[in-house]
This record gives structure tokens, C-alpha cells and sequence, in this order.
């Protein structure tokens, strides 16, 4: 099976590769992936819509491909991601837990080639009306699967009286949940946290630590400390 390990840093993002990529290297060596790394970006949307135009162009070159996202750094290599996604499923990815929702993450993510990704990817990026949303394409892939997003991010006064409610009260008013019916969301399969593990859902014995939500140079030392603490020790 050809396959192949992406992932994107594009302008400032670029420091944050130069780190993760030499876990990324590790990992795919070890598993038999081609590694294919990247700093260019569409200059018509925001740059994290990266990440949608080269899965749609790597899919039709491999039968199989795994996304980590540039923030995101391998702590442990000893299984294949590919393992996880069940013959009967298309995409790989984790939910996290907070605010009482559980959100898909789209950081990590394993995509089989064929119709059901092609659809999936294409409906994505023809989302004009998420092109600027807080989460990006993460927004777009949540609506295609039938979720509706939090009420917290709608834009003008919605938003802000939704941020209001939920800092009182601890929680979303209006949590993204699935809500539409979608013939994407049978094709997906949902990995443990250990594989795209946050600082506010984290997995006890991690083997992918996502350092997102947070300027770059913080990122940048988040990362350095995740990478010096897994040298320290291998996690189960």
C-alpha cells in the first residue's frame, strides 16, 4: 500500500515544523510512510485551508494518508496510526472533551483514498461561508459531518452573549454536537486522546501531544518541553 505522512508550515508555522518534523521522519521511516512536508499555503484563504488542498492531492496519489498537524509532536512511535482505522471506515480522528461537548479534532487524522474522501474533502473546501471561522477547515469538517458548531463562535452580538453565558455558567449554551444527518459521519472512526493529546483533554500515555490554542513562541516552548520530557522516558 502506498502511503504517505503530511503535514504543513507555512510563514511562522515553519519553526514549528523545523521541531516536529524529526519525530514526524522517525515515525514514518519506522512504518513504512512517505514523509512529505511543506511550508506553502494558499494565498487566497487562511493558511491552515492548507492542509484540505494537499490531502485532496495526496489521495489521489496514495491509497492512504496520515495528517499531524506542525504544533503537533510524535512522543511515541511504537504503533502505526493506520492500525486504528477499522476496515469498514474512511477517517480516523479524535474527539475532545471540554465545555460538555465533544469536539472532532481535525490535527491528526488518518484518510483512506476513494469516493468516500473525495466527497468529504470536496464538500470541505467548498464551504465559503467557513473560510473565516475561528477553527478554519475544522469548522468546515465538522459541518459536513452534520455538527453544529458552538454558539460561542457566531460572529456579531450572538457570539458575545453566548461567551458571556459561558463563562458564567461554565458551559456552552449551544454545544457542537451532531445535529444534521450526514452520510459522512458513518464513515468515520474515533481515535483514543493518546493520539492527538491537548493540554485540556489530555491522554495519560500519549503517542501524538498537540501544543495548540496559543501564539507560536508559547507553542514553540510547549513543544521543546513535550520533546525534552519524552527523552527523559518512554511512554507505555
Amino acid at each position: 500500500m502506498k502511503r504517505a505522512l503530511c503535514s504543513i508550515g507555512a510563514g511562522p508555522h515553519a519553526a514549528l515544523l523545523a521541531l516536529s518534523a524529526p519525530t514526524f521522519r522517525a515515525y514514518a521511516e519506522r512504518h513504512g510512510y512517505e514523509l512529505i512536508l511543506s511550508d506553502a499555503a494558499d494565498p487566497s484563504r487562511p493558511p491552515a485551508w492548507a492542509k484540505i488542498a494537499q490531502l485532496r492531492s495526496l489521495l489521489a496519489r496514495f491509497e492512504l494518508v496520515v495528517w499531524i498537524d506542525a504544533d503537533a509532536v510524535v512522543v511515541d512511535a511504537s504503533t502505526d496510526i493506520a492500525a486504528e482505522l477499522p476496515p469498514d471506515r474512511d477517517l480516523a480522528l479524535v474527539r475532545h472533551a471540554y465545555h460538555n461537548q465533544l469536539v472532532p479534532n481535525t490535527g491528526v487524522m488518518v484518510l483512506r483514498s476513494g469516493a468516500y474522501a473525495r466527497g468529504l474533502l470536496e464538500r470541505v473546501w467548498d464551504a465559503p461561508d467557513l473560510v473565516e471561522h475561528p477553527w478554519w477547515d475544522n469548522a468546515a469538517l465538522l459541518a459536513a459531518l452534520g455538527y453544529r458548531l458552538p454558539g460561542s463562535l457566531a460572529p456579531g452580538p450572538r457570539g458575545v452573549a453566548h461567551r458571556l453565558a459561558r463563562r458564567a455558567l461554565g458551559r456552552e449554551l449551544r454545544p457542537c454536537a451532531p445535529a444534521h444527518p450526514s452520510d459522512f459521519l458513518a464513515g468515520v472512526h474515533f481515535l483514543g486522546t493518546k493520539w492527538n493529546s491537548i493540554f485540556h483533554d489530555q491522554a495519560a500515555h500519549p503517542r501524538i501531544v498537540h501544543c495548540l490554542g496559543t501564539p507560536v513562541e508559547q507553542r514553540l516552548r510547549d513543544m521543546r518541553a513535550v520533546l525534552a520530557a519524552a527523552g527523559a522516558g518512554s511512554p507505555d
